[in-house]
């Protein structure tokens, strides 16, 4: 045995250095490497920029881009990576102290888990048009439960929109809004969450296409008339139609 050692001294250290070689580069992996899972399972409507740590525990700034090709910096996220059988890669994000999400693959694909994001609309005015153009402003909170990412899209995405204003209306805030996306089929649905708001919106659409219908609080009116001709002519019930896109 010890003539066996000392004839293959050469080979044995080569292949523990290399070992050791393989071990580290593994554990200091470069944390781009998340940025680029992302942006392919999200087919480059997110992507991490100015990222940090490496690709086990790090961090970086989470941008979104429209399909105008215009991106819009939503929030500096966290994340700590851990492989396993159930779930081949399991990524945990937060921001801050506080979770944010769970992104993992396994053998059904590509899930998200618990999302829980708030930001202000004014981080993705960029990315729709009409936010810019009305002036809107106000907190945005998406959450879901599970979502199935892949060939077929699975889930339900809940927005909920509050205390939301224009910088074009002379009564503010308008209301909150809450608006359900069904990713099984694109599925659009969009609705007040209290009848005394000042605006208030409903409808059902797409993706594609989002019409809502717009009515204004009676005793609003009057002070509203600069909003109300943005809306176009009524409708014979007094409410409007709202392209949102």
């Amino acid at each position: 045995m010890k003539r066996w050692l000392i004839k293959n001294k050469r080979y044995i250290i080569g292949t523990l250095f290399g070992l050791v070689f393989t071990i580290s580069m593994v554990n200091n992996a470069p944390s781009w490497i998340v940025s680029n899972i992302v942006d392919k399972y999200s087919e480059g409507r997110l992507k991490f920029y100015d990222t940090t740590g490496t690709f086990w525990d790090g961090g970086g700034l989470l941008v979104a881009t429209s399909a105008k090709q215009a991106s819009a910096p939503i929030l500096l996220l966290n994340w700590n990576i851990k492989l396993g059988f159930s779930k081949f890669i399991d990524i945990n994000f937060n921001v801050g102290n506080k979770h944010a999400a769970e992104f993992y693959i396994n053998k059904k694909g590509v899930s998200l888990d618990n999302l829980d994001l708030s930001i202000s609309i004014t981080q993705v005015e960029k990315l729709f048009d009409i936010i810019k153009d009305m002036g809107i402003s106000g907190n945005v909170n998406v959450t879901a439960n599970h979502l199935q990412i892949g060939k077929k899209l699975e889930g339900k995405l809940t927005v909920t929109l509050d205390n939301i204003s224009s910088g074009i209306s002379r009564v503010n805030p308008l209301g909150s809004y809450t608006v359900g996306l069904t990713l099984d089929n694109n599925a659009i649905d969009v609705s007040t969450k209290s009848p005394s708001s000042v605006l208030n919106l409903s409808g059902t659409g797409s993706l594609s296409t989002l019409i809502l219908e717009a009515s204004i609080r009676d005793d609003k009116k009057e002070d509203m008339m600069q909003f109300i001709t943005l809306m176009g002519v009524p409708k014979p019930n007094g409410a409007y139609q709202l392209k949102i896109f």
